[in-house]
C-alpha cells in the first residue's frame, strides 16, 4: 500500500474568505509532508468574443482581470514564502472554473485538491455551491473541502465511516498519508440502516479488513457501530459529538437539478459537516463484491 506523503497540493484562490481559509489549512499539510502548493485562480472567459471564422479577442476587461489576479496572486505567494519554508508556484487561468481546475490538476499532477466549501444560502441543506460540486465530480484526485468558520491546522481525530460498500480499503490507502503525518487517531464508525439488516454481513466484511490492515500498521484506533434511520446524519451527529477534526468518505456522484447536487450520502455530509471533509471518489477497479475475501469478524468490537 503506497504510504508516501503527498506531494502536489492544488489550492483554487478566488480571495474570498473560504479560499483563503482553505489555503492556511493546505500551506500546514504542505509543511507536514513537504509539499509543493499549488495556487489557481480562473479568470471566467464570459468577456470572450468569439468570431464564426475561429478567431477571437479578450476585451480589455477581462485582460485586466487576468493582469489584478496575477498581481494578487505574486503578493499572496511573497507573503507565504516569508512566513513558510515551503514551495509555493501559482497559476491564472481562463475558461470555465472547473474545466480549469480539472485540468491543470491533471498536468501538474495533483495529489489533492483543498477547496473552500461554499453554502448556497437558504439551499444550503440541499446543495453545495455549484463550483465545488463540479469539482468533486470531476476532479483526478481527492478533494478536501474546508468549512470557512475556523482554521483547521491538524487533523488529529479522524471520523471514517464505514458502509456496505465496497471500498473501505481503497478509501484508507489515501488517507493513511494523513494519518500518519498528523500522528492521528481513527475512529471508524460502521453504520447501517436500521431496515437494512440483510447488508449486515458485506458492513462486517469491510469493517474486519479494515480493522484487520489499521492494526498490521499500527493506527490508534476506536470502533463504534451504529444502527441508525439516516447514515449520514448519524456521520455528521457523532462528528460533532466526537470532535473530530476530519471526515473522510466516498461515495457515488448523482446527476439531478441541472447536476448541483451529489449523490445522497455524500452530499448530506457535506452539507451539513462543520469540519472539513476528504472525499475519495472509488477507482473504475474498485473491487466487486464477489472478489472481496472474507476474513475474521471484527464487529465484535464495535459498541
Amino acid at each position: 500500500m503506497n504510504t508516501s506523503a503527498l506531494q502536489t497540493l492544488l489550492v483554487p484562490i478566488d480571495f474570498g474568505e473560504a479560499s483563503l481559509n482553505a489555503l492556511q489549512t493546505a500551506v500546514a499539510m504542505a509543511g507536514r509532508h513537504r509539499a509543493k502548493l499549488l495556487l489557481v485562480h480562473v479568470v471566467t472567459t464570459d468577456s470572450v468574443i468569439v468570431f464564426p471564422e475561429g478567431g477571437m479577442i479578450m476585451d480589455t476587461g477581462l485582460d485586466a482581470s487576468v493582469k489584478s489576479a496575477v498581481l494578487k496572486l505574486e503578493e499572496l505567494v511573497a507573503q507565504l514564502l516569508m512566513q513558510h519554508p515551503l514551495s509555493c508556484t501559482y497559476d491564472v487561468m481562463t475558461g470555465s472554473v472547473t474545466g480549469a481546475i480539472v485540468e491543470i490538476a491533471i498536468r501538474k499532477h495533483a495529489d489533492l485538491i483543498v477547496i473552500g466549501s461554499y453554502g448556497t444560502s437558504e439551499l444550503r441543506a440541499f446543495l453545495i455551491g455549484s463550483n465545488v460540486f463540479s469539482i468533486l465530480k470531476n476532479a483526478p484526485c481527492p478533494v478536501l473541502t474546508v468549512p470557512p468558520h475556523r482554521q483547521w491546522l491538524q487533523f488529529k481525530n479522524i471520523l471514517f465511516p464505514v458502509r456496505p460498500v465496497v471500498n473501505a480499503l481503497e478509501k484508507y490507502g489515501f488517507a493513511r498519508k494523513i494519518i500518519e503525518r498528523n500522528q492521528a487517531r481513527l475512529i471508524v464508525l460502521g453504520v447501517l440502516e436500521r431496515l437494512d439488516n440483510h447488508s449486515f454481513e458485506e458492513l462486517n466484511l469491510e469493517a474486519s479488513n479494515l480493522i484487520q490492515q489499521l492494526e498490521k500498521d499500527g493506527v490508534q484506533l476506536r470502533a463504534e457501530f451504529h444502527f441508525c434511520d439516516s447514515p449520514a446524519e448519524t456521520i455528521v451527529e457523532k462528528a460533532h459529538e466526537l470532535q473530530v477534526d476530519l471526515l473522510v468518505v466516498t461515495g457515488s456522484l448523482e446527476y439531478q437539478l441541472k447536476e448541483f447536487f451529489i449523490g445522497p450520502f455524500a452530499q448530506q455530509v457535506i452539507n451539513h459537516a462543520n469540519v472539513p471533509v476528504l472525499f475519495i471518489r472509488p477507482s473504475v477497479n474498485a473491487p466487486t463484491k464477489e472478489q472481496s475475501v472474507p476474513s475474521d469478524a471484527y464487529l465484535h468490537r464495535l459498541s
